[in-house]
């Protein structure tokens, strides 16, 4: 990184991302959209657009912001099957990202649960960058910017706004450093350090868990989810970890024939 400090920013390669997902929790929700483009500052170089197969129905609620359905991604490739692609479309890039800590936890969970190590993920924040480029704005999200900015965007799918948020990356530059001869350095200083992904956090498992759980051993549980449906299934524990202020087990579940995320405040009943 500290290497990379001293380039010019017109010598750079950036890559504008943009995710759909099932929800907003990304321990438990799944990728349904893939958005990339790659760019420098002299034009696109690149990109790259899928559906997601998320191996879970979208809610409806969700499906009403991004229109993605049930049946548009039932043939679509699993994100196992696309992160190799994903990974190499990126490489020796600035991530470029409406809101990154989103979509970054996003991604490092499906590197992570498909067990694969978790590729250099450094994001520049257009979030961040607007703030200070535009306080008198009304809000900073992306389709107000873009409105702002006179920025195409169709928003709610994946390559539109990672395009939004290209514009809005550009035009900070052209409005903040006309003759293009910023160096990354002295836009750091304006936007503050590259976000990196969030994991969730392996932890110790509570005495009322530990003491209920074996680690591999199969298990009965009745589980409340989001949604406040109650289902029976059998599952098999693999660790605790925690994101934000929730704690999750981590699971092998025979009722879906997969990896799970289960609340442990959702857990009713063991057994």
């Amino acid at each position: 990184m500290n290497t990379l400090k001293g380039e010019k920013i017109s010598d750079l390669a950036f890559c504008a991302l943009d995710l759909e997902t099932t929800g907003t929790n990304p321990v438990f929700h799944r990728i349904v959209e893939i958005g990339m483009i790659r760019f420098t500052l002299g034009g696109e170089e690149d990109r790259y657009e899928t559906l997601v197969n998320p191996e879970m129905d979208i809610p409806e609620k969700v499906e009403a912001i991004h229109g993605i359905s049930d049946d548009m991604v039932a043939s679509q490739p699993v994100i196992a099957d696309l992160l190799h692609d994903v990974e190499t479309f990126m490489r020796g890039s600035i991530l470029v990202v409406h809101n990154p800590d989103f979509d970054l936890s996003f991604l490092a969970g499906a590197f992570r649960s498909n067990n694969r190590p978790l590729p250099r993920m450094l994001a520049l924040d257009t979030v961040r960058l607007a703030r200070y480029a535009y306080p008198d704005v009304v809000n900073h999200k992306l389709d107000t910017l873009c409105g702002y900015l006179n920025i195409p965007l169709s928003h709610h799918r994946a390559l539109s706004d990672a395009g939004g948020a290209m514009g809005i990356f550009k035009r900070v530059l052209r409005d903040f450093d006309p003759r293009a001869s910023w160096r990354l350095s002295h836009l750091l200083k304006f936007h503050g350090e590259l976000v990196k992904p969030r994991l969730p956090r392996r932890k110790s498992a509570s005495l009322y868990y530990s003491s209920n759980f074996v680690m591999g051993k199969r298990v009965h549980i009745r589980y409340c989810d989001s949604e406040g449906k109650v289902t029976e299934r059998d599952i098999l524990p693999r660790e605790f970890v925690r994101f934000g202020n929730t704690s999750y087990l981590v699971a092998f579940c025979y009722l879906r024939n997969n990896e799970r995320y289960f609340s442990t405040k959702g857990i009713l009943e063991i057994g």
